[in-house]
């Protein structure tokens, strides 16, 4: 049951993002928007997301999805100059029937391969599916399927089989990245796999 203090979805007011038909995505409920780049370690790992830029946004806003638009991200109409066929094509299927499982000795790791967004999260401490097979790693799969930005990969809890939400208390990349550069300047520790 929908809380008594949401707005109706369809009001003006109701945080939304809808695909329109051969067009832009429409953004309701001013729902900021920000810009992330991916920050990596001297090994050229992907460690963790930064915010390079945040966009001053309307109420509602139209986000281009045909990769014309002179005014990216947003909509300029380019859609309609260029034809754009905006047809999608993705699964439809549950992510869960699109995931492969494999059980770790403290999480399991589902991967669905097909969402994956390359942005290699799932690489900067050993890759995730070696490592969730192993003791003493859950830390490190939970905060590397954490970072992934396309919900290809999800940690679960062994015991509860419930998903691991990423901790938003973790430290941040340049500490991450001074332990694991110690790490390898000892020639000791996970780090220098």
């Amino acid at each position: 049951m929908p809380d008594a203090q949401d707005p109706a979805p369809h009001s003006a007011s109701a945080r939304g993002v809808r695909v329109s038909e051969n067009g832009p995505y429409l953004v309701t409920g001013g729902v900021p928007l920000i810009q992330l780049v991916i920050v990596t370690d001297a090994r050229g790992q992907s460690v963790e997301w930064w915010q390079q830029r945040s966009y001053d946004t309307e109420e509602t806003y139209e986000l281009c999805r045909c990769g014309q638009s002179a005014n990216k991200p947003f909509c300029d109409r380019s859609h309609e100059r260029a034809g754009f066929d905006g047809t999608e094509t993705a699964s439809r299927l549950p992510y869960l029937e699109q995931a492969d499982e494999q059980d770790g000795p403290e999480l399991i790791l589902t991967d669905a391969q097909p969402l994956c967004a390359f942005a290699r999260f799932c690489d900067a401490d050993g890759q995730v599916w070696n490592l969730v097979e192993e003791k003493g790693t859950a830390d490190v799969v939970e905060r590397e399927t954490g970072d992934c930005p396309s919900g290809r990969l999800v940690a679960w809890n062994l015991a509860t089989r419930r998903p691991v939400e990423p901790d938003s208390r973790r430290p941040s990349a340049s500490s991450r990245t001074r332990r694991r550069a110690s790490a390898e300047g000892s020639g000791c520790g996970a780090a220098s796999r």
